[in-house]
């Protein structure tokens, strides 16, 4: 579950609509600004570098990135707050861990469009 409020900025991209849905569905309070209608491209260059990917995120106050690095801090935070020993021990703890792992997985592949 996430604690603090999640700010999106989006294009409008199939990735940003990804990192919305995984963001909303662990429960955090999400706000997403728009290109071209909250910011613009030259604004959104000089916050994050010419080379950032759309999305970007932040948690709090604090800048996690793309999709990726988001995807990788969340998993990375669930495994750290996870009791190794009580995963192994309990069932239902290893399912859970798998379906978020499953669940990331799944976000980070891109989606074949059909023509």
């Amino acid at each position: 579950m996430i604690d603090n409020t999640c700010v999106i900025y989006t294009n409008g991209s199939q990735e940003c609509e990804r990192v919305a849905s995984l963001l909303k569905h662990l429960g955090g309070e999400c706000h997403e600004y728009k290109l071209d209608c909250h910011f613009t491209q030259r604004a959104f260059e000089q916050e994050f570098g010419k080379e950032a990917e759309y999305p970007q995120v932040a948690i709090g106050a604090k800048h996690i990135g793309s999709l990726k690095e988001t995807c990788s801090n969340i998993l990375v935070a669930s495994v750290m707050s996870t009791n190794l020993t009580a995963t192994l021990l309990k069932e239902h703890s290893s399912r859970s861990l798998v379906r978020k792992q499953n669940i990331l997985k799944l976000l980070l592949v891109p989606s074949t469009s059909v023509a």
